[in-house]
């Protein structure tokens, strides 16, 4: 009667183990996920007094003219990529961070009147080199620049981009490839592009996933004046690559032209007036570098051209849809140059062939 009254017992209890079992490990999971919500970094740059490092900005540039009395619809597309070894230097006695760019790669493939001008100083023999694109290219390899980061990294100054264009315009004087690309060699331009774009995404702060933080930044443009662009950046993951720890943010940022801004130049003999854009992407932050080591971004805007071919005469209007595809990606000096090797030798066996 005893062993009847126990196996009965223990066959009573085995349900209750099936579904204690199956909950406890729900519980655990949740405990997990609560523990990596909380989990939190610190999202703040580090400027390291020594770190040597390279960063590759590549552009994709896609201009969409609309048709007008000028002529038919047209589109235009320009690759532009600027490599450069980033130096940080001590900082000085006011807080600031002073950050040495020597360029060290570009390559520009854009439109001419008679064919694609493509130069890569990666490959391309500097003496052999003479298309438009080379002109532009060329001269601009080895040169240095040198920005000034305030405690929050907002760039402060520009030192030396002056001397590049100096330089770029006595090569490329009168080339329809230097044209459209002037903004990016003026200093509000590379005071964005190296600089404050980039540190919009840090949060200068401890956060957590879900955690959003914003920042509104100005740059002047060119041939589009002044544009304000509001971030708004979020926390989507805290995870790992390669064996190091790594958050993940996107971002959005809105872009609107500022009323009585400064004034903008003519684009050849056109007035170009910015109505609205936007950007979006995602980042990648290293948390060991304290730096963001890749980024991805599209940027769109609607711009409105007009001319007048006559003084006496109406402005000719039309519209024009600009869309940059760009990608910032960090590499050590090592990988930048096992990849400077591998392009090298694709270029060989294709000459080759």
């Amino acid at each position: 009667m005893k062993s009847t009254r126990l196996r009965n017992e223990t066959m009573h209890r085995k349900p209750c183990c099936r579904v204690l079992l199956p909950t406890a490990l729900l519980l655990m999971g949740a405990a997990a996920e609560r523990s990596v919500a909380e989990e939190t970094v610190d999202l703040r740059p580090k400027f390291t007094s020594g770190a040597r490092h390279y960063l590759e900005l590549a552009q994709n540039i896609e201009d969409q003219w609309e048709a007008s009395s000028f002529g038919p619809a047209t589109t235009t597309e320009t690759v532009w990529t600027r490599g450069v070894v980033r130096e940080i230097g001590e900082p000085m006695g006011d807080g600031d961070h002073v950050v040495t760019l020597i360029f060290d790669r570009i390559y520009l493939s854009a439109p001419t009147q008679s064919e694609t001008a493509v130069y890569d100083s990666d490959t391309d023999d500097p003496q052999q080199s003479a298309n438009a694109s080379a002109a532009v290219g060329r001269p601009m390899i080895g040169k240095k620049i040198v920005l000034f980061f305030t405690e929050r990294g907002r760039g402060a100054g520009v030192v030396g981009m002056g001397g590049v264009l100096d330089e770029v315009d006595y090569s490329a004087s009168g080339n329809m490839v230097l044209e459209p690309l002037l903004s990016d060699f003026m200093e509000d331009t590379t005071r964005f592009t190296w600089g404050h774009a980039p540190y919009a995404l840090y949060a200068f702060s401890e956060v957590k996933v879900g955690d959003t933080w914003s920042l509104p930044v100005r740059r002047f443009d060119y041939y589009l004046g002044d544009l304000d662009y509001s971030f708004q950046c979020r926390l989507d993951g805290i995870g790992v690559e390669k064996g190091r720890k790594v958050a993940k943010v996107s971002f959005k940022a809105t872009i609107k032209p500022v009323e009585k801004g400064r004034e903008a130049a003519r684009f050849m003999t056109l007035q170009l007036v910015p109505k609205s854009g936007e950007a979006t992407g995602t980042a990648v932050f290293d948390v060991a570098h304290g730096e963001f080591v890749r980024q991805t971004q599209k940027t769109t805007m609607a711009i409105t051209a007009s001319m007048t071919p006559k003084p006496d005469e109406e402005p000719v209007t039309f519209g024009l849809k600009r869309t940059i595809d760009e990608t910032l990606t960090r590499m050590s000096e090592d990988e930048r140059a096992e990849a400077k090797v591998r392009r090298r030798g694709k270029r060989e066996a294709e000459t080759k062939n």
